[in-house]
């Protein structure tokens, strides 16, 4: 899974919030936006924390 956020990286502790939420959730995609107010969406195994349209400019990838 990759993450793209605007300005900053996730945090580990926050990377291990996103590999819990798809461990246990049902619905992941409404869990991160409860947890994460940044999470914009999922497209395509990239979860977005940031404005799709805008220019991104941190990529990272984490195991899930």
């Amino acid at each position: 899974m990759t993450i793209v956020t605007q300005n900053q990286k996730l945090s580990d502790e926050d990377k291990q919030k996103i590999k819990d939420i798809f461990a246990q959730s049902n619905c992941p995609n409404e869990s991160l936006e409860n947890t994460f107010p940044s999470f914009n969406c999922i497209r395509d195994n990239i979860l977005y924390f940031c404005d799709v349209n805008a220019p991104c400019k941190i990529t990272e990838d984490i195991a899930i």
